[in-house]
This record gives structure tokens, sequence and C-alpha cells, in this order.
């Protein structure tokens, strides 16, 4: 190395101590400034800027960017034809043509240009390569990568480069104000949706001082929610089917009037989306607070409310939104006067009343006169659309949720019976038997009512909530209250106090501690049954006894329950079922009884006085037999059987059911529980044992009505059931389940079609395709296509239509493996609903509209040939 090299690099080394200050490149080509001494950087050059001089690098940088002009210039000279045009591209690859001498532009292919492609295509495609900025970015990019820093350049290096480039420059800059170009932005449709809207609205509310206001209204301006509306309308015109069950109908007053209901379903069904959103928000946002200052608003300001309490939908809001806020005044007016305006239905439905006695008074007022009216068939139209097991299922609810309600309802119910006694006195014939039937309906209801406080199997709530609604229907049950009646100050009795008697005493002590032990799950006491049995010692006593029990059905109940039950409760001495079966027939003798004495007309027919000792002999044989077959693999079921020296258990127990209506009750409560659990299906004798069952069950029933309700519970249970729980094959159980629904059509044939639809269509909406599949759903349609037959009744149409419209139906039947024949059968029936529809003289409310349409448009391909 020479000594002036040498001492030219001392000089440097001693000046930039001096000043410390280099200049750097950002990454978006910006120029900066950095102190190394003292960490320090900056955008503007620092006072006093003067960095050691590089000559090596500023003739270098300042030739090497001259070199394309020089060239040309030099290419100019030679060449007067070339005269100085450059072909570049923009950002979005179009041509254009800049002249080096003049800094004109142009899009157009100058004539000169041409002439020179043509003499040297060669030297045209070279020089077209890059555009002057991307050329000075490039040799930027050379100088870092040659630097040993990779970052730092020269500042003197910079400024010459950066002179040059703004004498190269075709176009004066233009500046862009950021603030504009955001409020453009927004001001586009949907701006929110776009990617860039964060930076927009950055930039505005950094311009407002942190105030988002402005931004805001400009998103809200622009949004039109397109690809949401886009979204909505899609899903709106796949709902939007046309109805095909129109095409066949050729009046025009007729199409008209259909394709008008088809609109109204489905804008009905857009409605209910739409709503849907607004009960969510409502739902979440809704305050005590916000809502009661809706009642310090003018008369007029608040008629949206009682718009609201008349729709049907908005009513729905009102009603769910007062039983998640009891404390809220606005919405407890809003109730109320719900409930004045009748729709006690849909308060039941929806909340506890016991919070608002005044509703549930007026609920209970309403709902006990639907049932009488259902007794006497006097319901209207508004009282039908609703299933009676569905109805007194509302009442129990509610009623038995507290105390006081379960007091006032018993309460209600007795003054209720007195005063249709009172009014009945002194009629005959029709009149009569109207007032007798909706007592009947009355009694029943009180009797259910006490039957689920006291039932252990009627609640799955915990032993302690179970014994506290015990405590109270024992405590308020006339055998604990008769005996504890006062006399008034005054001397005279209250109605219903009597004499004390010893012997009834003892008696009503007896049930009732019978009641409390049976309610309790625990085994019966051979001391409580003495009890009963020593107070009915003698012929008036075993009556008196007997009537008590009457009274009481939960009692009876409970002694069939110890004979006949599976389970740890079921008793085991002989002794005790012959106390049992004893008390069940005192109950029955003085049930026939009360029928002869209460009967104001004279019959021809003399009714049969049960033997108390044979029917306490077929009591306890029966519970032998059920005992037997239990450990059984299959046992005989004969139609029409007859009492033989030599039969098997299954044919006994026929005879003694179908000669006993208390016999066959205590075998469908077994055959009820037997059927039950995981225990059953897994057992290794569910396959041979089962068809037994059913078809025992089907024998008493033809001849015992009475026991629907046992029949159905047994015919819905082997629906229920499914081969991952045994070993069962999937050929068997199918066999089983058929045998099931061939009991379910002998039910409907009988009069229990409503029923029997109804669990059904809860039984597919719960399950699907799990508990029935498509083949089974087809033989049971098949079946119950044989037994009906026009015209039907609105209510059974009803739950017809609720069953044939459930999606798992609707695919079994709609396949070519449902035959010909059994199609031309639901076609007839298709035909009826659409004449109910055309029919002019039928009165139809919205919601069967409704369900009739939707009907016909699944099955709208089936059509009569």
């Amino acid at each position: 190395m020479s000594d002036n090299t040498v001492d030219k690099n001392r000089d440097f080394q001693e000046k930039t101590e001096e000043f410390n200050w280099s200049a750097f490149y950002d990454d978006e080509g910006r120029i900066y400034y950095y102190n190394e001494k003292s960490g320090e950087s900056s955008w503007d050059a620092p006072a006093r800027f003067n960095p050691p001089p590089n000559d090596a690098a500023e003739q270098s940088s300042v030739k090497d960017v001259d070199s394309t002009a020089e060239d040309n210039a030099a290419d100019a000279s030679k060449d007067p034809d070339k005269n100085n045009w450059v072909l570049y591209h923009d950002d979005e690859g179009r041509e254009y043509f800049f002249n080096t001498l003049t800094e004109e532009t142009t899009w157009e292919k100058p004539v000169e240009f041409e002439k020179r492609s043509e003499k040297s295509p060669d030297e045209a495609s070279t020089v077209t390569a890059k555009s002057p900025e991307q050329e000075y970015s490039d040799r930027i990019s050379e100088n870092i990568e040659d630097d040993d820093s990779l970052q730092r350049i020269p500042a003197k290096e910079h400024m010459v480069d950066d002179m040059q480039v703004e004498e190269k420059q075709t176009e004066p800059e233009v500046i862009v104000d950021q603030l504009e170009v955001a409020e453009q932005a927004l001001k586009l449709p949907d701006a929110i949706l776009e990617p860039g809207v964060m930076t927009h609205l950055t930039e505005i509310v950094s311009r407002d001082d942190g105030n988002p206001e402005r931004a805001i209204q400009a998103l809200s301006k622009s949004y039109n929610g397109t690809t949401a509306v886009c979204g909505l309308l899609s899903r709106w015109l796949a709902d939007l089917k046309s109805l095909s069950a129109v095409a066949d109908v050729v009046d025009t007053e007729k199409r008209r009037e259909r394709q008008s209901k088809a609109f109204r379903k489905s804008t009905d069904d857009i409605r209910e989306m739409a709503q849907a959103v607004i009960f969510r928000i409502s739902r979440e946002k809704f305050t005590n607070g916000g809502g009661d200052n809706i009642l310090n608003l003018h008369k007029a300001e608040v008629a949206f409310l009682e718009k609201m309490m008349d729709s049907k939908r908005w009513r729905g809001l009102l009603i769910d939104l007062s039983a998640s806020n009891k404390d809220s005044a606005m919405l407890r007016y809003c109730l109320r006067a719900i409930s004045k305006r009748g729709h006690h239905r849909e308060i039941a439905n929806r909340i506890d009343q016991s919070d608002h006695f005044a509703v549930f008074d007026a609920m209970l007022a309403s709902e006990v006169a639907a049932v009488g009216k259902i007794a006497v068939s006097l319901c209207q139209e508004q009282d039908s659309t609703i299933h009676l097991d569905e109805l007194v299922s509302g009442l129990r609810r509610t009623c038995t949720s507290t105390a006081y309600t379960y007091i006032f309802t018993l309460e209600v119910l007795d003054h209720l019976v007195t005063v249709a006694r009172r009014k009945a006195v002194g009629l005959h014939g029709k009149e009569y038997r109207v007032f007798l039937r909706a007592i009947r309906k009355w009694e029943r209801l009180g009797d259910d009512l006490k039957s689920s406080m006291i039932d252990p199997a009627s609640t799955n709530a915990t032993p302690l909530f179970r014994k506290r609604r015990l405590d109270v229907a024992m405590t308020i049950s006339e055998l604990h209250q008769r005996q504890r009646r006062r006399t008034l100050p005054d001397g005279n009795n209250i109605t219903g106090r009597r004499p004390v008697d010893e012997v009834e005493a003892k008696r009503e002590n007896a049930v009732h501690s019978f009641l409390r032990q049976y309610s309790l799950s625990t085994r019966v006491d051979d001391s409580f049954l003495d009890s009963i049995l020593e107070s009915g010692s003698t012929e008036l006593s075993a009556n008196s006894s007997g009537a008590l029990l009457v009274k009481r059905p939960i009692s009876v109940k409970a002694l069939l329950g110890y004979l006949y039950k599976p389970g740890g409760q079921r008793v085991g001495s002989v002794v005790t079922k012959k106390k049992c079966a004893m008390i069940i027939a005192h109950s029955a003798i003085a049930a026939e009884n009360e029928i002869t004495s209460a009967s104001n007309e004279q019959s021809e027919e003399t009714i049969q006085v049960t033997d108390k000792v044979a029917l306490t002999r077929n009591l306890v044989d029966g519970s032998n037999l059920c005992q037997e077959l239990e450990n059984m693999v299959s046992f005989i079921v004969t139609q029409n059987a007859t009492k033989k020296a030599q039969q098997s258990s299954g044919e006994r127990l026929v005879v003694l059911a179908t000669g006993s209506s208390l016999v066959a009750h205590g075998v469908a409560m077994w055959a009820r529980n037997m059927v039950k659990g995981n225990d059953f299906v897994s057992s290794g004798t569910y396959a041979t044992v089962s068809p037994s069952i059913l078809s025992l069950v089907r024998v008493l029933y033809t001849i015992h009505k009475s026991l629907r309700d046992d029949s159905l519970e047994v015919a819905f249970s082997f629906l229920s059931h499914s081969n991952t729980d045994s070993d069962v094959s999937y050929q068997k159980l199918n066999e089983i389940k058929e045998q099931s629904l061939r009991l379910l059509l002998v039910l409907s044939v009988a009069g229990e079609s409503p029923t029997a639809l109804l669990r059904m269509t809860q039984l597919l909406e719960e399950s699907g395709s799990s508990a029935l599949d498509s083949s089974l759903i087809r033989y049971f349609v098949s079946g119950l296509l044989s037994v009906i037959q026009g015209p039907f009744s609105i209510p059974f149409m009803r739950t017809l239509a609720a069953f044939l419209k459930v999606p798992s139906c609707v695919d079994a039947l709609k396949t070519s493996y449902f035959e010909a024949t059994e199609q031309a059968k639901l076609s007839v029936v298709m035909n009826v609903f659409r004449q109910e529809l055309d029919s002019k003289t039928a009165v139809l409310n919205p919601e069967d509209i409704e369900l009739f349409l939707s009907l016909l448009s699944n099955y709208a391909t089936t059509r009569t040939e």
C-alpha cells in the first residue's frame, strides 16, 4: 500500500470520528441519518453535516448514473435518426416512449424509433429493459451489496444520485392527500369488507385526534351488506320452492287461493328467520331499567307495546323476557295484559306461572273449563288445537310447581265439582250424563295431580325435593286434615266437620301411613296392611275401607305394584301377597256398590257382584305366574283361552287376566315395567320372550280397553330399543319392532290413533332413523293407510299431517321401495287434505293451513293416476 493511500485513510478516520454521522436508506428507499456515537437517528440532515470526501466513490457513482445518458447522447450524435427515444414499461406492463433530450413522453411509437428498430432490432430491445426509476433502484442495490456494511452509503453519493434522478423525472410528483384517499375508500359500498379498511380508518381517526365518530358514520353510510344480503336471498330462494301441488288445480280461483296460501307460508318462514335474530339480541340486551322506562312514555308512544301483545310472534318474545326478568314492572304489566287477552296456554308453555299468581289464576280457570268442554264435546276450535294429554301435562307441571299452586288447584277443582253436583240434582237423561262426564273429568284431573305428588316414579328430582313434595301432599290430604279441623269460636262446626269416629280415624291413619311409605319407595310393612284390614273386619267396615281406597286411586295402584311390579318393592311373602290382594278386593266391591247406588236410572242389566275370595285368589295367582314367566325363555299366549286341566303358565295367566280387570291391570303393569331398561334388552331371553309379551298385551287390550296407556308404553318401549345394547341381530330386532307396530295399529283401530300418531311423531323427531329405519316406517304407514278412510276430523288431520311431515317419514315414503299400490292410497289421503284446503265451509286456523300446505309441498310428486 502506498504512503499516499495510508495518509488518505488516516485523514478519513479522523474526520469520521469528528462528525459520527452516516446516511442510510430504509426499506422504502427513504434517506435517514444515524449517529454511531450517540445512537441518535434523524430524517433531516444534521446541522453542519459534512461527511469526509470519497473522491473515488463520488467519481464512480456520478459516472455510473450518467453512463446511460452519455451513451445515448453519443449514439444520438452518431445516429441522427435515433433522436434519443427510449422504450419503457409502466407498472401495469404498458409501453411508453421517453425522449432523453427533450424529456417528452408519448404512448405512440415515434417514427424515429421505428426507423431505429428497423436498423438495429437487438439494440432497441436492449434499451427497453427498465425505466429510469428501476435502473436507479438497481444501481442503489448493487452499491449496497458491494458495501461491507450492507446498509451504509456515503451521504454525498446519495445526494448526487437524487440530483440525477430529479433531472431525469419526466413528470412532476403528485402530492396525494391520504385523508382524502381514506374518505373516498370508505364511501365505496361495503367498505368494511375491503382488506385495507383498517388503514383508512386509522388515518381518519388519527386526523380527528382519536375521535372515531366520522369513521363510524362513513362505515354506516357505505354498508349495504351485499355479501350477507346475497347469502340471505339465496336461502330465501331455496326455501321459496314452487308448490307443484298447485299445478293440478284447474279452477283459476282455487289456483290463485292456493298460490296465495303458499306465498304467505314462505313469507312467514322468512319473517321467522329475521325475527330470530331480533329475539336473540333482545334477550341479551334487555334490562329492567330500560324496560321500565317504556311505562313512563306517553300513551301514543307506547302503542307499539299493545301491537306486540296482539301479535303471536312478538307476544312470545314478551313472555320469554318475563321469565328471565321477573322484577321488570313493564314485563309484569305485559304478562297480565296477555293473560287478559286469553293467551293462557302460550304462557303455560313458556314460563312457570307460580311467580305470577293473577296469571296463574286466569290460566287455571281457562284450562279447567277447556277440560270440561272436551269431556262433553263442546270445545271450540281454540280448545281443540291441543291434545288432551298435552293439556293435562301442562297443568300437572304448573299446578305442582309450588305448594300454594297445588293447594289452590285442588280447592278450585273441589269447588267446581261441588257446584256441578248441585246443579245436576233433579236432572235426568242426557242433561244429567253431560254433568256426570264433566264431573268425572275434573275428579280424574284432581286424582292425577295428587298421584303425581305422591308417586315416586312421577319425578326424577332429588330425594330431598321428593320428600318436600310428599310432605306437602300428605299434609293437605283429607286423610290428615279431616281429624284436625276445629270449630269456629261461635260453636258452629265448619263445613265438612263430623264427630270423630275412632274406627274411621284409625282407618284413615292406616291409609295415610301406607301412602307415605309407598311414596318413599320402600317395601310395604305388614303392620300397615293389618291396620287397614282390622279396620274392615266386618262387612260394613270392609266396604268403608274399600270406599276410602277408591277415592284415592294411587293406593290401589300401589297395592297392585307391590304384587306385580318387578323390582325390590315387590313382596315375596305369600301372607303379605294375600293381604294386599284382599285389600284390593275390598276396593273392587266398594266400587261396584258405588256404581249401583249412584245410578239414577233403572237398568235392566244386573251388576255382577265380585266374589271377594275368588278375586283375592286370582290376584295372588296372577302375581305368582308373572314371577314364573320372568324366568322362562318364552311362553304361549292364545286368543280366547279357556280354563283347562293341563295348561302352560302363559295360558293360565291369559285366562285369569281376561276374566278380571284388576288382574289384567296387574299383568299390564308387570309387562310395562318388565320391558324397560337396558337389563331386559341385554338379557339372553330378549329375542324369545319379547314376542310373547307383545302378544299377551295385545290379547288383553282387545278385552280390557282401559289398558290403553300400558299398551302404548309397552309398544313404544320396544320401538326405542336398539341392537347396540344387546346381541340380538338386526333382522330379529326389526321383527320385534314390526310386531310392536302391529300393536299400535290395533290401538289405532280401537280409537287411539291420535295418541299413537302423536307418540310416533315425537319418536321420529327425537331419534330419527336410529329408532325406526325406512322399512319400518313404510310398514307402519302401509298398515295405517289400510285402516283409515276419509272423511277425517280436523284434529285427526292435524295429527296425521304432523306425522307424515317428519323428515324421516318423507324420506322413507318418497322412494321406489314404497309400492305403487301404497302410493295410490297415500295420494287419496293427500287429496283429502287438498279438498279441505279448497273447501269453502271448512274453518281452518292459520297453523292448520300452514301445516297442510307444507305437507302437500313435501308430497307434491304423489299424484292419483
